[in-house]
């Protein structure tokens, strides 16, 4: 009798062994699918609490950011259309770099902002509540 429970035992303790992974998976929080489209978060941003606790905007490894190639419906943009949608982390609001007007926050709901660009011309526009903007960047900025 203890021989089938040490057979049995074995077998199941092979059976789980065998579905532990032995690969290493590296995750990467950057997919840029866009070819036209540069990278749109803004690069000088020095991370959580630099260069001061009062004044700082997190980086793209912090936020995550993911472009997406593809039609946006909301809008009814074309299947050129490369886009992200920015969600900041609690603590943080989204800031958009509106070309020739400075600075402004996203969406006042909260709610992730919408950033896109079409392939054809490379141009990064945001919709802030409603109203499209020509930006040269986003950021997760400590209000």
């Amino acid at each position: 009798m203890f021989f089938q429970y040490a057979i049995c035992i074995s077998v199941l303790v092979r059976i789980i062994d065998s579905c532990i992974p032995t690969q290493q998976v590296e995750f990467t929080t950057f997919t840029l699918a866009c070819s036209s489209c540069s990278p749109i978060y803004d690069a000088s941003c020095q991370g959580y609490q630099k260069p001061s606790a009062s004044s700082y905007c997190l980086t793209s490894d912090e936020v995550p950011i993911t472009y997406t190639l593809g039609p946006v419906s909301d809008l009814g943009l074309p299947a050129d259309t490369c886009s992200t949608r920015i969600g900041c982390p609690s603590g943080t609001v989204a800031r958009v770099n509106i070309n020739g007007a400075g600075y402004a926050m996203g969406n006042g709901d909260g709610s992730p902002t919408l950033t896109y660009c079409s392939e054809t011309d490379g141009i990064w526009y945001s919709d802030v509540d409603g109203h499209i903007y020509d930006v040269s960047a986003i950021a997760c900025q400590y209000p």
